[in-house]
Parts: C-alpha cells; sequence; structure tokens
C-alpha cells in the first residue's frame, strides 16, 4: 500500500471515531470519509514527490480544483474570487 492510500486510510479512521481533520486549503473539517484526499503540496507534475512532508490532507473537491496549481497561486486565486 502506498503512502497516499495509508494515509488516507488513517484519516478515515480518524472521521469514523469523530475526529475531523481540517483541510489545508479552505480550512473546513473534513466530515465524510469519502471526502477525503491527499494533495501534493509541490505537484508531481511540478518535480514533487509522494513523501509525507510534500503531503497534505484536503478534500477530494479541493484537490480537484487545485489540480497542479502552485499553493500560491490556489490561495490567490481563492482570494480573487472573494473580491469579485
Amino acid at each position: 500500500m502506498g503512502l497516499t492510500s495509508q494515509l488516507n486510510r488513517y484519516y478515515r479512521k480518524q472521521i469514523k471515531a469523530g475526529n475531523y481533520p481540517i483541510c489545508y486549503l479552505c480550512g473546513l473539517p473534513i466530515t465524510r470519509q469519502s471526502e477525503v484526499s491527499q494533495d501534493h503540496i509541490q505537484s508531481k507534475s511540478n518535480g514533487g514527490k509522494t513523501t509525507e512532508a510534500n503531503l497534505a490532507c484536503t478534500h477530494k473537491l479541493c484537490n480537484s480544483h487545485k489540480g497542479s496549481m502552485t499553493v500560491q497561486k490556489w490561495f490567490d486565486l481563492q482570494a480573487q474570487r472573494q473580491r469579485t
């Protein structure tokens, strides 16, 4: 089992126990096991590795919307959307 799968499994167990991880992209709790995903902080397409230091817990939807953007670009885009 790969590291990403191991972390997802760990977070699903936490959710089942009522300990909700926080999505590092939107800041909201992840309350359903089916919503758990791991984001590569530095995307694989930009040379990021699958290491514990380069993975962060996210909602699947947030991770999907971020895609291969850098974290800074993601937050800049979110700030821009909030202003409009």
